[in-house]
């Protein structure tokens, strides 16, 4: 290992046996110098492993299902004007509506269960 050092370093068998040693003290964790902080920055990103590129979850564009927009629109209608009927708010024009009746506040949920 020293020769071979010696041959491609061009250095003295004392400079082989030197290098040898404090390769042996870093594998230890020994730190013979100090890096400036720009050096020990770009010594952690190299450090650092490339993670693969992750890619963006698509969307899936719901459909309107217009049985239940209808089937919201006459609930709306028979409740809204109600004249015991304080507020009406649709939620989810399709779905969910929250109102006041007599002073109670109710949820409707409207679910078409799949068959």
């Amino acid at each position: 290992m020293v020769e071979k050092l010696m041959k491609k370093l061009g250095c003295t068998e004392a400079e082989a046996l030197e290098i040898i040693e404090a390769d042996k003290a870093i594998d230890k964790g020994a730190k013979l110098f100090e890096l400036s902080p720009e050096q020990e920055q770009a010594s952690k990103k190299a450090r650092q492993a490339d993670s693969k590129p992750r890619n963006k979850p698509t969307v899936k564009e719901k459909k309107v299902d217009s049985d239940k927009l209808h089937l919201m629109k006459v609930i709306e209608t028979a409740i809204k004007y109600n004249p015991n009927c304080d507020s009406y708010e649709a939620v989810n024009p399709e779905r969910e509506a929250v109102f006041h009746f007599n002073g109670r506040k109710y949820k409707i949920v409207l679910s078409c269960p799949r068959t």
